[in-house]
């Protein structure tokens, strides 16, 4: 049988620490889980972020109202790119101002400003404007379409009424007294037939 020398101690003892080392740094970065919290004042970086709980991504974040700390909410402080689409089952806001009729559930979006569509816009309920309905091409309502110069109405209905005030050249109306329909011209109602 073979006796070992001090330095045949030395290299098999030093062959075990790289041996171990390099099945440690395998194991470690085939697999790791942490049961509590990481901190770094660097950068974390990870190809599979996940949570079951919640995610901040940036710095310097306030949480908004309703912010429940669970489910897999997510925050981000700095610009977002979703490379397929954003989901949400409750709702989506953009922007950070204050959300006045909307009541962020089953789907709402909410956009802070400027809205741009480049395709088609369709909605299964109302439409509603607070202010000016523009419309560049033609409109079709109710299967009646109209151009930016006329309005082609194969049928149409005024509800009597009162003269209306003020007096505006061109205005039509009802009179609910004679059921006569009147027209200003600029300076007196005229029948129209």
């Amino acid at each position: 049988m073979k006796k070992f020398s001090k330095s045949d101690y030395f290299l098999i003892a030093l062959s075990s620490i790289i041996a171990s080392v390099f099945l440690v740094v395998i194991i470690v970065s085939g697999a790791t889980t942490i049961g509590t919290n990481i901190t770094t004042t660097g950068t974390a970086s990870s190809t599979s972020a996940t949570t079951t709980d919640y995610l901040y991504v940036g710095h310097d974040i306030t949480e908004p109202a309703g912010w429940d700390f669970s489910g897999g909410d997510l925050i981000v402080s700095g610009a977002a790119y979703f490379a397929a689409k954003a989901t949400s089952t409750t709702a989506f806001a953009v922007g950070a101002g204050t959300i006045g009729s909307l009541d962020m559930t089953g789907g709402d979006l909410y956009v802070q400003d400027d809205v741009e569509i480049g395709g088609w816009a369709s909605t299964t309920s109302a439409l509603n404007t607070q202010g000016t309905l523009n419309v560049g091409g033609n409109a079709k309502i109710g299967g009646i379409t109209t151009t930016s110069d006329y309005i082609y109405l194969p049928y149409f209905k005024l509800v009597p009424s009162a003269t209306p005030t003020p007096e505006v050249q061109g205005q039509c109306f009802m009179d609910n007294s004679d059921y006569q329909l009147n027209c200003f011209d600029g300076a007196d109602w005229h029948y129209a037939w």
